[in-house]
């Protein structure tokens, strides 16, 4: 699993962020949950700032607000931004192919079958 920000002035920022574009869009955070898959509570946190948000989930987000995910990160001032989080920065764009490339392959395939026969539930 893969976290970007690593403090909690990086998350706040990011959320800050998240919420100007989501605004800027005339989305509420139930229709940006609703167009992600995220819940509600989660798209709450990463505004707040009180959750830190993964790659993919970034991904996701900021595909729905029709920007890229530096709009997020590349802003942060340098004396907020930890050495690590630079590092990061640098291996992040092949993380965010993969993402892309997993997530494309995952839409044009049918589901496997598991073998199993699910339950039926009766009451």
């Amino acid at each position: 699993m893969y976290v970007i920000a690593l403090n909690d002035s990086v998350d706040t920022y990011m959320g800050q962020r998240v919420r100007a574009y989501r605004e800027k869009k005339g989305m509420s955070q139930q229709q940006l949950a609703e167009a992600t898959g995220i819940s509600w509570d989660y798209i709450c946190h990463y505004e707040a700032g009180t959750r830190r948000m993964l790659v993919s989930r970034m991904h996701d987000i900021a595909e729905t607000l029709g920007v890229t995910i530096d709009h997020f990160i590349l802003h942060v001032d340098r004396h907020v931004m930890p050495i690590a989080l630079k590092t990061r920065l640098h291996r992040l764009d092949a993380l965010l192919a993969r993402v892309a490339a997993r997530q494309k392959l995952q839409k044009g395939k049918k589901p496997r079958p598991t073998g199993r026969k699910q339950a039926k539930c009766s009451l």
